[in-house]
């Protein structure tokens, strides 16, 4: 399906940093702690809070330097490039039953009696803004919603949700890379963005270099 527009934060020097990147280890995930925040800060796996704003509010902070996306309606949104929101905030599936065999390898057996061990279960995925026909151009589809993806491939189970969690923020990294803390974008570079040319931070650096 069309990821429509990116709502991923990119890494700062390009994509070849990026590719260093992916190769690099950064983050031991070793506990429940570990892995929830692994997960929580990953760029790949957040998107960028929006707001719906005139045609004209647009055009004029498209020139000042915000974020703006247009859909097929004409409609106009507003991104806000420091206002992420973690996918497992809003798309993990968490699910309880009994398998026949322990520590997250079993499944849910014919024989019921077989079925002894409690299990975890995790299902997570990208949470990101697209059209529901993705790259259909349908005449209906002219308005891009908040779009919450099912990754198969990091599906993930544990005898306790602390062990599913450690397996899933695992799986996650084997497929969507590491990340430097470096890469996270809570803090504006430079030339300040139209997010932040406002603020009191960017006007009190200014005014004490001035």
């Amino acid at each position: 399906m069309l990821r429509y527009p990116s709502p991923h934060y990119h890494q700062p020097n390009g994509e070849e940093n990026e590719r260093e990147t992916l190769m690099k280890t950064y983050h031991k995930i070793g506990n429940a702690l570990d892995a929830y925040w692994f997960l929580h800060e990953h760029p790949k796996l957040q998107r960028q809070m929006r707001t719906e704003v005139s045609p004209k509010e647009a055009r004029k902070m498209e020139k000042a330097g915000y974020l703006i996306s247009r859909d097929r309606s004409g409609k106009c949104w507003r991104y806000y490039r420091h206002g992420p929101i973690p996918a497992i905030c809003e798309n993990l599936s968490i699910f309880y039953t009994r398998t026949n065999k322990p520590g997250g390898h079993g499944r849910v057996d014919d024989d019921k009696s077989k079925n002894k061990f409690i299990e975890c279960w995790l299902e997570f995925g990208t949470v990101e803004y697209g059209y529901a026909c993705g790259d259909v151009n349908a005449d209906w589809d002219v308005d891009t919603h908040e779009m919450n993806y099912h990754d198969y491939k990091v599906d993930s189970g544990g005898s306790t949700f602390d062990d599913a969690l450690v397996m899933l923020a695992r799986k996650v990294r084997k497929e969507y890379g590491d990340y430097s803390p470096q890469t996270r974008a809570d803090k504006c570079g430079k030339p300040v963005c139209g997010d932040c040319v406002g603020t009191s931070t960017v006007k009190w650096k200014k005014s004490k270099t001035s």
